[in-house]
């Protein structure tokens, strides 16, 4: 089994998973979500969902509110280097907010479960080990890929900014 493959089989596994709150997305056409100022908007909903839409240049992704972070699991042109980008807010629960994406320049990454540990190997570039992988029903040293740090900022509602 590929690494492509692998973690294929953990979306699907989660994806099916009834106690799923866990929001993957798949790499879609151009979008760069490591791009800083990237426009994320997360809508009330739940539990995650992988889909999503583009609309004026906004990510709309369904988020049950209930954890401060978010995984977005998408594989780059090649599946050799798989990339997971861990994205979390400062002050905010995820669903209903419009946020805007920033590098972090390094740091580790909260888990949504509070169980996975996100060592720093170089800034903004860290290697994914799970402590407990009872939620991925995988063993944590088969999943090994890069993660990109990704820190979103909450953005104002138009309607406030005036």
């Amino acid at each position: 089994m590929t690494l492509f493959e692998f973690i294929e089989e953990i979306v699907n596994r989660l994806r099916d998973s009834e106690k799923n709150h866990y929001g993957f997305l798949w790499k879609n056409g151009g979008l760069q979500l490591s791009d800083p100022g990237a426009i994320v908007e997360f809508v009330p909903g739940g539990p995650c969902s992988p889909d999503f839409r583009l609309e004026d240049g906004s990510l709309v992704l369904t988020a049950c509110g209930t954890y401060r972070a978010c995984f977005l699991l998408y594989p780059p042109a090649t599946a050799e280097a798989q990339t997971v980008a861990a994205l979390y807010l400062d002050d905010a629960p995820l669903a209903g907010s419009r946020v805007k994406i920033e590098k972090e320049p390094g740091g580790t990454a909260p888990c949504i479960c509070g169980q996975c540990i996100f060592p720093v190997h170089s800034p903004a570039k860290l290697s994914l080990r799970l402590d407990a992988p009872v939620h991925w029903q995988a063993d944590p040293n088969e999943l090994i890929a890069t993660l990109e740090v990704i820190r979103i900022t909450s953005l104002p509602d138009a309607d406030t900014q005036n």
